[in-house]
Formats: structure tokens, sequence, C-alpha cells
């Protein structure tokens, strides 16, 4: 990238960052180098981007303008750029893909590293994150997503689908008993997972198409899959989750399936990313990778 756009966007960073000293530490940098871009930005322009304070550092009415045209412009300037420098064909450069925490530690980060032994020029920061970041705010090429989307400009290419069950700790069970039937969970408190999106209601579908909707009572909820997991463990409830996370636990039953007849409906999984007029050889090999290599995960249909 030129050293104008390199300048601009380390703004952009600084920005989201909320201080100079922090944005330094992302890019790899001292913070006299941040600095010093950020005078000879504000001097070029010849308005003040930032006003700094030893609490940080906020855009100025005309610095807030400039990033927010920057956050719709460098995405595509960078495209422009790596086509014209050939890297449209040749996979290389960063690339910045968010993942919910334990679908990225398990499965995604084998996926990353065999994919830079194809292309060593390949640079990769793997953000592991169970919130719904945003991918303009952040800077981010390429987000998983696990539950049902919301209505956005992003361009999403599906990965599948994740089959969900109802668990439970045996010991749980022998104390509040084993529902036979839907209607039977209302005697239940469950551990909800805060980022899926159907909330505090499930629609449960028996083997035949028969539906269930049953809502969900719960003292508990949290945003990790791997927490919750070790929640189900100590017996804090039921919780309807991902086939994979509980494979194991489940075969040295510690964990129990819950109305095994009944399944919660699949949560979609998609890989999203910005619109652009153009798309890098980096990214298209990453979502590649994430389409072919999520139809071998266990749970993913």
């Amino acid at each position: 990238m030129s050293d104008a756009l390199s300048d601009q966007r380390l703004f952009v960073r600084i920005v989201e960052a909320g201080s100079l000293k922090r944005a330094a530490a992302e890019v790899n940098a001292d913070a006299a180098t941040v600095t010093r871009k950020l005078s000879a930005l504000e001097a070029h322009l010849g308005v003040k981007l930032l006003e700094r304070s030893r609490q940080g550092a906020t855009p100025t009415e005309a610095g807030l303008k400039y990033y927010e045209a920057l956050r719709r412009l460098l995405p595509e300037f960078e495209a422009l750029e790596a086509d014209v420098a050939g890297a449209i064909d040749t996979p290389q450069g960063l690339v910045r893909l968010s993942c919910p925490v334990d679908f990225g530690a398990q499965h995604v980060l084998s996926w990353i590293t065999s994919l830079q032994q194809a292309y060593p020029k390949l640079e990769v920061e793997l953000l592991l994150s169970d919130e719904y970041v945003d991918l303009a705010a952040k800077g981010i090429d390429i987000a998983i997503r696990i539950g049902a989307l919301t209505d956005s400009a992003l361009i999403a290419k599906r990965l599948g689908e994740m089959p969900l069950l109802i668990v439970a700790a045996p010991d749980y069970l022998d104390q509040r008993g084993r529902p036979s039937s839907p209607e039977c969970l209302a005697d239940h408190q469950f551990i909800l997972y805060s980022w899926m999106q159907f909330g505090r209601r499930a629609t449960l579908i028996k083997q035949g198409g028969q539906k269930a909707v049953v809502d969900l009572s719960a003292r508990l909820s949290v945003n990790n899959v791997g927490a919750i997991r070790r929640a189900a463990l100590e017996g804090a409830g039921l919780h309807i989750g991902p086939e994979w996370i509980f494979a194991d636990d489940l075969d040295k039953h510690r964990l129990e399936r819950v109305l095994p007849e009944w399944a919660p409906m699949a949560a979609p999984v998609h890989a999203l990313r910005r619109p652009s007029s153009f798309e890098p050889a980096k990214i298209r090999v990453m979502l590649d990778i994430l389409v072919a290599k999520s139809k071998s995960v266990a749970g993913i249909q």
C-alpha cells in the first residue's frame, strides 16, 4: 500500500483504538512514529483530526467526517492497488478474520496454517470473539457468524448449517428429572448463549416434522461456548448448543442428550465480508478454504 494510504489506515486504527499508544501497539510501531505520521497527515490536510489527552484520542468534527469516509473508501483503494500490483491473482498481504472463540481455536486455526503453507506471503490475523463485531469499524475482512443474520449490506457466503441439541449433566437430570416432552422443559433452567439469535424461545422439530415452540427459563447467560460447556458440566441447567462442542462429553457420559427425538432448529453458518468491487486473491482463497473445510467438520451439514 502507498505511504498515503498507510497513513490514512493508521489514522483509522487510532480512532478505533481510542489512543495513539494502543494503535501503535496494534501495528507494532513506536508511539513517536505514530505521532509523527498523524502530524504529517494533519499538516497535509490542513486540519486537526484528533483531540489528544492523557485519557486518549477523540476525533474532531473534521476528523470524524474523514474517518467515516475512510471506512468506506479504504477497502476500495486497497483492492484497486492489489489489482494493479498483481495481488488480485496472487494471495499475499494481511487478512483479518473474526471468528467465534471455540470454533476458531478447534478448527479455523489449523485451516489457516495449512493455507499459509501453500501461500507463504499470506498474513492472517485471527481475532477470536463470540461477539458480533462491526467489520468496518474494526477493519475486519471476513467474519464467521453462527446464527441467523440480521439485515445488512455485508456479502454472505453460506458455509452450512450447524445442528443443535439439548444437553445437561446426568446429576442435574437425576435431581430435576428427565423431560419426556417439550412441555416438560418449562420446569427446567437453561444456560443461554448470549449471542445466539433465538433468544429465550426455541423451536424444536421432531422426526416426522412435528414442531413445538418452547419458552426457555434462564437465570444464566454466557457469551462463550466453552464457558457454557463448563457450566453445563457443573449442573447449572440445560443448554441448547452445537453438536460438535459436546461430542466428547456425550461419548464419555459427562453430558446427556435431552429429548433425543426432538432437535432444535439448526443454526446457519456464514462467512461475511464487506462489499467491494474487487476481490483480492487473499480474500478469495480464505473464503474458499472456509467453505471447503467447514463441510468436513462433524456437526456442520
